[in-house]
């Protein structure tokens, strides 16, 4: 609701047996201090970060201002499709059997290969986790199992997360990213963890953004790896 609509919400409640309105929150100078008040709650994204720009005196070029728009837009789309539930055999199966290997996740690109899904292996695959305390959960968009979040070397206080996406369809869509965030808040508030470490070839800069991105800072640089915590 913007303040422009204000008569005709009026018409609607007064059309209403019964309703009672109150002279000074329910008129137009009242609802008008009440949307101010709660410009952060509107279903308008563009109108929101308008008037969250405005308060923090932020200018930004169109371009910027667009895509902060379309990230709030998504999110509030992904809020409502993504969730992440525990990993069975049969969610994993859905997973890999259209999986395609990322070649960014190979550091000697010659040692790429075409991933061949095969029913025993991944029997094994999920076997395997489970023997060795892993956590994985599926990232599920609108009911189709879209990925994986893996929680492993569990401690007490930390874990390493690790994620991966189906296939280029569900890549460079923020899927991921808010995954992330979906899975840092299980971490916390499930797993009662203070903090996540997780590792990512230098090559990968994709990645490496995209966890920046959601708080991660580096920490070191192995002969392979490099290394990032978030303190949750």
């Amino acid at each position: 609701m913007k303040i422009e609509d204000y008569d005709n919400v009026y018409s609607l409640w007064m059309s209403c047996v019964g309703i009672g309105l109150n002279n000074l929150d329910d008129s137009k100078d009242g609802i008008e201090k009440f949307l101010n008040r709660n410009v952060y709650h509107t279903f308008d994204p563009a109108f929101a970060i308008e008037r969250i720009l405005e308060e923090k005196n932020i200018l930004l070029d169109e371009e910027s201002q667009n895509k902060k728009i379309m990230n709030i837009i998504r999110n509030q789309h992904y809020e409502q499709y993504v969730k992440l539930i525990p990993m069975t055999k049969e969610l994993a199966h859905k997973l890999f059997v259209d999986f395609k290997n990322d070649i960014s996740l190979f550091d000697n690109k010659e040692d790429f290969k075409e991933y061949q899904y095969e029913k025993e292996k991944v029997d094994l695959y999920a076997d395997s986790y489970k023997e060795k305390g892993y956590i994985l959960l599926a990232i599920i968009y609108k009911d189709e199992v879209i990925g994986e979040i893996r929680f492993k070397n569990i401690t007490e206080e930390s874990a390493e997360l690790g994620i991966i996406l189906k296939n280029d369809n569900y890549k460079n869509r923020g899927l991921g990213s808010y995954s992330i965030i979906k899975a840092l808040d299980y971490a916390k508030t499930f797993l009662k963890l203070k903090k996540i470490i997780l590792s990512i070839l230098p090559s990968n800069t994709k990645s490496i953004h995209v966890f920046e991105k959601n708080g991660f800072k580096e920490t070191h640089e192995d002969d392979k790896f490099v290394w990032f915590e978030k303190i949750l």
